[in-house]
């Protein structure tokens, strides 16, 4: 039988606390330096195994949204780190 969530478990789980992270693009290119991140960020969180409650999300500053198409602004960061 499956165990029965708790008032605080079931909040958490429909209302998720959202986490964003900030990294340069060249991080999300490297599984390694990824996998290390999300495991001191899961850390810090309380625990290491899941990430019930939050909503870690991802964000490269050159990525975002300022005006004009998200395309173009990814397409420039991506010939940027060509270079």
């Amino acid at each position: 039988m499956a165990k029965r969530l708790d008032r605080d478990q079931v909040n958490r789980a429909l209302h998720p606390e959202v986490v964003s992270v900030h990294v340069p693009v060249e991080v999300l290119w490297d599984f390694e330096r990824v996998t290390d991140l999300r495991k001191e960020i899961l850390g810090k969180l309380g625990c290491l195994g899941c990430t019930s409650g939050f909503d870690i999300r991802f964000r490269v500053p050159e990525w975002e949204y300022t005006g004009g198409s998200l395309v173009d602004v990814k397409e420039q960061a991506l010939r940027e780190l060509v270079r």
